[in-house]
């Protein structure tokens, strides 16, 4: 990543206890936190490459359970990184839509991709 985002850095890292998959629809929880990743994504856990329309990305992402989420920040021009104590997710930005939300106790952070 190219630069991590102060304000929400503050409130990690988190430990993820459930991984859910549905279409590109990504859902990591943990202790009083949740991230929910709505588009099209890419990455790698555990040093392999996945993609949210990879036919066996459910089991994979099984594989960040009991890691963490350790920085969030920009990955490119039109892409934020999700940083993983095994691992690192991309999110473009989508036209439409806000592609992710991260919902802690303190505070609530949405992103598009683009800063």
């Amino acid at each position: 990543m190219t630069r991590a985002y102060p304000d929400l850095q503050a409130h990690l890292p988190v430990t993820i206890s459930s991984a859910a998959v549905d279409g590109p629809a990504v859902l990591l929880r943990g202790e009083d936190w949740e991230l929910s990743i709505a588009g099209q994504w890419e990455g790698s856990i555990e040093g392999r490459a996945l993609a949210w329309d990879d036919d066996d990305v459910a089991d994979h992402l099984e594989g960040l359970v009991g890691e963490a989420l350790l920085a969030v920040g920009d990955a490119g021009i039109d892409e934020v990184g999700f940083q993983f104590s095994n691992g690192v997710l991309f999110v473009g930005s989508e036209a439409d839509q806000e592609p992710w939300v991260l919902r802690l106790p303190t505070a609530t952070f949405v992103g598009r991709g683009t800063r």
